[in-house]
């Protein structure tokens, strides 16, 4: 075997490998059908670590975000999710087949909605999978005063025009009989899941910044209350798993980040139209702002836009702007992407319906590498592409995009004579092998021109996106 063979043999085999995933698609779920557990594997947090630890290696996550009406909905997409090699499920406990909560008396841990959930989480555990439960949320908090849509103050049992102790949604930021009430809650549905070993961790509240700004609350309340809600989860949960809550957005909150409300920051991308719907521009603009805080960053939903834009989902080249997404993700330095909320079980668009095993490559892509010893770099590009990277002792991954392949139609051409420098430190590398983001199959090498503290990659002619290694 060559050199050249010897150095491709890694994208080669992840390719075939990929491709083996691509073709097992699913048979109809069968509930009776018997199925050996997949093993789950040993996933943590080390404090001050940028990345979760899986297996021992320090790698970047992928997931989603699944939203199901039955329990059936939930156990094809848990399988949909294994075949990927996806690691995180975030489920949200008011939401889906979770909304029987709804109809229950305030602060009540009803045991017949605890029990469903005991299923979804085991059931989650055979197929190896991790969950992120989502305790709370920002429409449960939203009376039909509030701007924007997702308003349903009127089923929460919280208010008092259902027998609540809030007369408003403001109530709950203060130290009122509601937040107390609503704290305990947080604190025993924290005690009564804790059991479950493969609960990644615990998001007290999804993007808490809506109803407060709604209900003219100050910050320094909304994250007084993120605080207090963190403190009973730590209290209630003897294994001491990380907390985290999200703010709507790219919103950039640092009283809150740097707080004790959060041992992971959060974020949302939905760049909508104001951002052209660009979520690689989105991801690469917020991601510097959010992770100098000293945490690790989680995308732990995202989407096109923020609202329900069928149009946009359905649109037969929106895959590739999914696709950039999730490789932008990874080379900006997040711990875990790919969680797409509107693809994750609304009829035809779904994740697994519309775009089959979209994180497959990134899932099996990230395998190969200790991503504590990358970290992101900054690069420069010609105009005809745009490029992340991460880079580190000898080595480097990068995510290069055509940067005409954008909204609305995501145009596929050759691009011919791109280059990307970015810094480097240490021997030439005598190859650089470059691959198709969709499949890991190989394009070729790169031709390298280097300098005192740069390297100038030639990239090879390709289509729509690129990755390139350097080891």
């Amino acid at each position: 075997m060559n050199r050249l063979s010897r150095r491709l043999a890694p994208f080669v085999w992840a390719g075939a490998v990929l491709g083996l995933a691509l073709s097992l698609t699913p048979a109809p779920h069968n509930p009776a059908a018997s199925r050996a557990p997949r093993a789950l594997a040993p996933l943590s947090l080390q404090p001050g670590a940028r990345y979760f630890t899986l297996e021992g290696r320090p790698i970047f996550l992928t997931g989603r975000t699944p939203i199901a009406q039955t329990f059936e909905k939930h156990l094809q997409q848990f399988d949909e999710a294994a075949v990927a090699g996806e690691t995180v499920l975030r489920i949200t406990l008011h939401h889906g087949i979770g909304q029987e909560i709804l109809t229950k008396p305030a602060g009540a841990v009803d045991e017949s909605w605890a029990a469903l959930w005991d299923a979804v989480f085991s059931a989650a555990a055979e197929r190896g999978l991790y969950v992120l439960p989502v305790l709370s949320g920002h429409a449960l908090w939203k009376d039909q005063s509030a701007p924007g849509r997702f308003k349903v103050w009127e089923k929460n049992p919280f208010n008092a025009a259902l027998g609540g102790p809030a007369a408003s949604p403001a109530d709950l930021f203060k130290d009122t009989p509601c937040q107390r009430l609503f704290l305990d809650w947080i604190g025993r549905t924290v005690w009564r899941f804790q059991h479950h070993p493969n609960i990644l961790g615990w998001e007290t509240f999804s993007e808490i910044d809506l109803p407060a700004k709604a209900s003219g609350v100050a910050d320094v309340d909304a994250v007084a209350l993120a605080e207090k809600a963190a403190e009973r989860v730590r209290r209630n949960d003897p294994r001491h798993r990380p907390v985290t809550v999200s703010l709507s957005g790219v919103h950039v909150w640092p009283t809150l980040w740097k707080s004790r409300a959060a041992d992971i920051v959060q974020i949302h991308p939905y760049p909508g139209e104001r951002g052209r719907f660009d979520l690689m521009a989105t991801i690469a603009r917020t991601m510097p702002d959010v992770a100098h805080h000293g945490k690790p960053v989680i995308i732990g939903e995202e989407g096109l836009s923020p609202w329900w834009e069928e149009d946009l989902n359905l649109h037969p080249r929106a895959a590739v702007a999914y696709r950039q997404a999730v490789w932008s993700s990874m080379m900006s330095g997040a711990a875990l992407g790919g969680m797409f909320w509107f693809l994750s079980g609304y009829g035809d668009s779904s994740l697994d319906g519309k775009y089959p095993r979209l994180l497959a490559s990134a899932s099996a892509f990230a395998k190969r590498f200790d991503f504590s010893r990358l970290c992101p770099v900054k690069v420069s590009v010609s105009p005809l592409v745009e490029a992340l990277a991460l880079g580190g002792a000898g080595q480097a991954i990068g995510y290069v995009r055509d940067s005409a392949c954008v909204f609305p139609d995501w145009p596929s051409r050759p691009v011919h004579g791109a280059a990307v420098t970015l810094p480097w430190k240490g021997e030439p590398p005598t190859e650089v092998l470059c691959c198709r983001p969709e499949d890991l199959s190989p394009i070729g090498q790169a031709a390298v021109e280097i300098s005192p503290d740069r390297l100038t990659l030639m990239l090879p002619t390709f289509e729509e996106d690129l990755l390139f290694e350097i080891q």
